[in-house]
């Protein structure tokens, strides 16, 4: 299915439907093109495709593909509201949680940490 194809959209409006019933949770979004990272975003939706929705909406999108995270309890990053609904550099991304590395480049226990344990 090609992007922006009559099917690939009609997929993604199914997704987004299905999505309308589900709570309001935060998802960090990290964007990156084949020079790299373009910028990272957190947003509280409904899930992925309505996250994605909304980064376009608020004019946060900085283009090219995207990985996006349910942020679960406990994260770290639900301690900083001042990165949210904004378009987040490498530096912003350093100075909020102190790194600023690929996701296939984390260890298992920076995963952990960054994704599912508390701060405590």
């Amino acid at each position: 299915m090609k992007p922006g194809s009559p099917e690939w959209k009609n997929r993604v409006n199914d997704l987004a439907r299905a999505e309308l019933n589900q709570p309001l949770r935060p998802y960090y979004m990290s964007f990156a093109d084949e020079e790299g990272f373009r910028g990272a975003v957190i947003v509280e939706a409904r899930g992925p495709v309505t996250a994605l929705a909304i980064a376009n909406i608020l004019g946060i999108n900085p283009g090219g593909q995207v990985v996006t995270i349910e942020i679960p309890p406990g994260s770290p990053m639900l301690s900083t509201p001042e990165a949210w609904n904004r378009l987040l550099s490498r530096q912003d991304v350093e100075n909020f949680w102190g790194g600023a590395k690929r996701l296939g480049d984390l260890t298992e226990s920076e995963v952990d940490q960054l994704f599912h344990d508390s701060p405590n």
